[in-house]
């Protein structure tokens, strides 16, 4: 009901993309301190800090895995916006995707299986589907105008998604495995689509 305000953070950087773990125990959040963005944890009470990337570069949009086990983020790495995952203690760090945009995010099937992310190949935003590893990718656009947000089905055979590919921004959906062609949902505009469950 908003009371019981309980001050997290500790007042000397900017943060951000705060999300709960799925057993609710832990906060994973961006933390800005002068030009370096990092990924962190703490739990849920504020205590008990940890960063789990440390570099140069800038990683924000953090995502939990639907078990908790992994966190997929965006990063800058080698002049290029980059997608990797790694364990949920910072360990094991690996790449997905590169070339993606920076204001989009990975986004993983409900049984933690597969990710879906947003490349910027050849110029324009499409849609990517590969296993939680990085392996087994596929492209499941391909198209010159902005495709984005994608979000899984509850059942994790279909991606609705974003697009302005017909002049203004409306929804879409896509069989997962690249099987069935987008078929539009809206007319008149939409944006962001959930699924409900």
């Amino acid at each position: 009901d908003g009371s019981a305000q309980v001050l997290l953070t500790d007042g000397k950087g900017l943060y951000w993309n705060a999300s709960w773990s799925p057993d609710g125990q832990r906060i994973l959040f961006v933390v800005l301190r002068g030009a370096d963005a990092e990924v962190f944890t703490m739990d849920a009470q504020g205590s008990n800090w940890s960063a789990l990337t440390d570099n140069v570069h800038w990683d924000q949009l953090p995502i939990w895995s639907p078990d908790g086990s992994h966190i997929a983020f965006v990063t800058a790495r080698d002049n290029a916006w980059r997608v990797f995952a790694m364990n949920r203690d910072g360990t094991g760090e690996y790449e997905l995707l590169a070339d993606v945009d920076p204001d989009l995010y990975a986004a993983w099937s409900p049984d933690g299986s597969r990710i879906a992310v947003i490349g910027k190949r050849d110029g324009q935003d499409d849609i990517y589907v590969m296993n939680a590893d990085g392996s087994g990718e596929i492209r499941l656009t391909d198209h010159p105008a902005y495709d984005g947000k994608p979000t899984w089905s509850p059942d994790g055979t279909r991606i609705a998604f974003e697009s302005d590919r017909d002049g203004q921004r409306e929804i879409y959906v896509i069989s997962a495995d690249g099987s069935s062609a987008e078929v539009r949902l809206t007319k008149g505009g939409g944006r962001a689509p959930s699924w409900a469950r």
